[in-house]
């Protein structure tokens, strides 16, 4: 309740009440949506239209789920934000997932990108750099392109990168960053790769 609180106060946000689910492990959470086998792992999920989260974790406090429950995309949009932003603004927020914050997932995804010569934007945002089982990097780059935002633009600004869609995603980076697409790919790219 009280991360809840924190991130409503910070978003000027009203909360609303939600069903929170802790199963035993992923193939339980694979069987909710009728998989008797799935090939992937998934810890936790928010059911927005159902107000409902899904978790395998068995500590009661996910706070990457919440963040989504907390600002959901409005339903009535055509087109969402690119999944780097709905993914990083509660990666920012929450940290990637179960028991890492964002500075530590920073670190890790530092180390994993310093051992690639060229990395990217585009690279991880198609999935062409990622890690083996989890998509870390593509959350934590997310992370960090909202938390510049933050701190540039404060909350106005995390709004209008929200608002983005695939279309309009670099030329709403550009206005948010005031400098070319090309320089901001570098900015959050070193931003990573020289984070300690």
């Amino acid at each position: 309740m009280k991360f809840c609180e924190e991130i409503a106060k910070k978003f000027n946000i009203k909360i609303e009440p939600f069903k929170y689910y802790v199963l035993p492990n992923s193939d339980e959470l694979g069987k909710l949506y009728n998989f008797d086998y799935w090939l992937s792992y998934l810890g936790g999920q928010a059911n927005i239209p159902l107000r409902e989260i899904f978790t395998t974790y068995s500590n009661l406090n996910f706070p990457h789920e919440f963040v989504h429950m907390l600002l959901p995309m409005p339903n009535d949009r055509k087109e969402f934000c690119p999944r780097i932003i709905d993914e990083g603004i509660a990666t920012w927020l929450a940290g990637p997932g179960f028991n890492q914050t964002f500075e530590e997932a920073l670190i890790e995804t530092s180390f994993v990108l310093n051992k690639t010569e060229k990395v990217t934007l585009d690279d991880i945002i198609s999935f062409k750099i990622r890690n083996e089982f989890d998509n870390t990097i593509l959350y934590v780059a997310g992370g960090v392109i909202c938390k510049l935002i933050y701190d540039k633009k404060g909350i106005e600004g995390i709004k209008k990168i929200y608002k983005s869609n695939n279309e309009n995603f670099k030329k709403t980076l550009e206005e948010l960053f005031e400098m070319e697409y090309n320089k901001i790919d570098e900015l959050i790219i070193n931003y990573i790769k020289n984070y300690n």
